[in-house]
C-alpha cells in the first residue's frame, strides 16, 4: 500500500510510496476485451483525467483520492458519483506531504494530509490529529506529522514525526498526545523511522528505519523492519540476501501476526575500491510462528514486490518483473504459490476494456482486487471480484511454484 514524495533529505515511508518505483508504471494486459459483471470501474471526475491512486473501502463502495495541481482536491466516491469534500489552495498547503493516505474499512473515515497537518475526515467533519508525542524522559516533543496508515476500523493512524529528536512514527488512537512506537529502542546509527501498516484495531504496526553504511570508499543506505505492540518493539529478521539487506515491510494482517515485505541484499564489490551490487528484490511474508517465507521464483522472475496482504494473512497481492523485463502483478498463496494475474483472469474468462492496469489493494477476504486502469485515455478506478483466492488456486494449473521456507 505507496505514494507522495517528499523534499526532506530522509525518507518518509508513505504507506501508498511504498511501492517501488517500477510499479508506478501500469501494467500492460493483452487479455482484455468487453464488459464483465465482475469487473467494476468508474471513471475519474474529468478535472481529475490522469492517472490516480485510490484508497479503497474494503467493499469497493467508498473511494478517495487527492489531485495536486494548482489546488488540491479531494475527491469522494459514495454510491455512484464523486464529490468533491475537499479542496487545499495551492498556497495554503504545507511543504509537507499532501494527498489520501488511508480510509476506514468501511469507508467512513478517509484520512489526509495538508502539508500541515493530518486530518480525519469523516461526514463532512474534519478532525485534526495532535502533533505532541514524549520522547524516553517523558519531555514532549513537537513538530510537522503526516499521516502515513490508518487502521481497519480507522480508530488509530500512522505517521510520521520531524521533531527535536529526528523523524520518528507516532501512533495516535484517540488521545490527546500521540505516541512514539520506537521511544524504547536504540536509535543509534538510524537516520530516521516510519510506520507502513498497522492492524484492523491499530494495536499493532510495523514500519522500518533508515540505517546507513559508510567507509573510506562507499556509503549507502538500507532499511531494517520493525513489528510494535504496546510498548515494544521487536526487529522483523532479514532473509539472506547478502552483507547488507534493505528491509521494508509494506502490509499486515487483520490480528496483527502476518506481516508481508520486500527486500534487496547490498554487497560492498571491494572494501578499498569501493562500489556496491544489489541482488534481486524478494518478497517474503513473516510471522512469528512460521518465520520467513521467501516469495521468490528465479526461474520465472527478475524481481518481486509486496503490495498488499488480505486480512488472514494467507493471499499476497504483488508486483515483478519477469525475465523479459515485463512489468506484471501477481497472487501468491502458500497453496499455489505464484500466480499471475493476467493468467488468472485468463482462466476465469474475466475480461475489461483496459491498455493498462495496475492493483494496489486486495480485500480484507481476497476476493477483490482494487486499483486503476487506462483504455484509450481516460483513467478509472476499478475493482474486479474473483473466488477466494485459497480455493481458486488449487485448480490454476499455470506451473505454480512451491515457495522456500525458512525459520529465523
Amino acid at each position: 500500500m505507496q505514494r507522495f514524495a517528499d523534499n526532506r533529505s530522509m525518507n518518509t515511508y508513505i504507506r501508498y510510496a511504498t511501492v517501488p518505483v517500477a510499479f508506478i508504471s501500469a501494467f500492460t494486459s493483452t487479455s482484455f476485451g468487453g464488459a464483465d459483471e465482475r469487473v467494476y470501474s468508474v471513471l475519474f471526475p474529468k478535472a481529475a483525467q490522469y492517472s490516480q491512486y485510490v484508497e479503497f473501502a474494503d467493499d469497493g463502495s467508498t473511494m478517495a483520492f487527492m489531485q495536486r495541481g494548482s489546488n488540491h482536491d479531494l475527491y469522494i466516491r459514495r454510491g455512484n458519483e464523486w464529490n468533491l469534500a475537499v479542496s487545499i489552495i495551492g498556497n495554503e498547503a504545507g511543504s509537507g506531504p499532501v494527498g489520501v493516505f488511508g480510509i476506514s474499512d468501511d469507508g467512513s473515515r478517509v484520512g489526509y494530509s495538508d502539508g500541515h497537518n493530518t486530518i480525519l475526515l469523516e461526514e463532512g467533519r474534519s478532525t485534526y490529529l495532535p502533533t505532541t508525542w514524549f520522547d524516553i524522559g517523558g519531555r514532549p516533543v513537537w513538530g510537522d506529522v503526516f499521516g502515513q496508515v490508518i487502521s481497519g476500523d480507522g480508530n488509530a493512524v500512522g505517521m510520521t514525526g520531524f521533531g527535536n529528536s529526528g523523524q520518528r512514527p507516532v501512533h495516535w488512537n484517540g488521545g490527546r498526545y500521540l505516541r512514539d512506537m520506537t521511544v524504547f529502542d536504540d536509535m543509534t546509527g538510524v537516520a530516521g523511522s516510519g510506520v507502513n501498516a498497522l492492524s484492523h484495531d491499530g494495536g499493532v504496526g510495523v514500519g522500518s528505519k533508515d540505517r546507513r553504511f559508510s567507509n573510506a570508499t562507499v556509503g549507502f543506505s538500507y532499511n531494517t523492519a520493525w513489528i510494535w505492540e504496546g510498548r515494544e518493539t521487536t526487529d522483523i529478521p532479514n532473509l539472506d540476501l547478502g552483507e547488507f539487506v534493505d528491509t521494508r515491510p509494506q502490509a499486515i494482517s487483520g490480528d496483527g501476526t502476518v506481516v508481508a515485505g520486500t527486500s534487496s541484499g547490498i554487497s560492498v564489490l571491494d572494501p578499498e575500491i569501493g562500489g556496491v551490487e544489489r541482488s534481486a528484490s524478494h518478497a517474503w511474508l513473516w510471522s512469528e510462528s512460521d518465520g520467513l517465507v521467501d516469495v521468490f521464483d528465479a526461474e520465472r522472475f527478475e524481481s518481486i514486490y509486496a503490495i498488499d496482504l488480505s486480512d488472514d494473512g494467507q493471499v499476497l497481492l504483488g508486483g515483478a518483473t519477469d525475465l523479459n523485463d515485463n512489468n506484471v502483478q501477481v497472487l501468491w498463496s502458500e497453496v499455489g504459490g505464484i500466480i499471475l494475474i493476467d493468467d488468472l483472469f485468463e482462466s476465469l474468462g474475466i475480461g475489461f476494456e483496459a491498455d493498462s492496469y495496475r492493483f494496489t489493494q486486495i480485500s480484507a477476504d481476497g476476493t477483490r482486487l482494487m486499483g486503476t486502469k487506462e483504455f484509450e485515455g481516460q483513467f478509472s478506478a476499478v475493482i474486479v471480484t474473483i473466488p477466494t483466492p485459497s480455493t481458486l488456486m488449487l485448480g490454476v494449473g499455470f506451473g505454480l511454484l512451491a515457495t522456500r521456507r525458512r525459520r529465523c
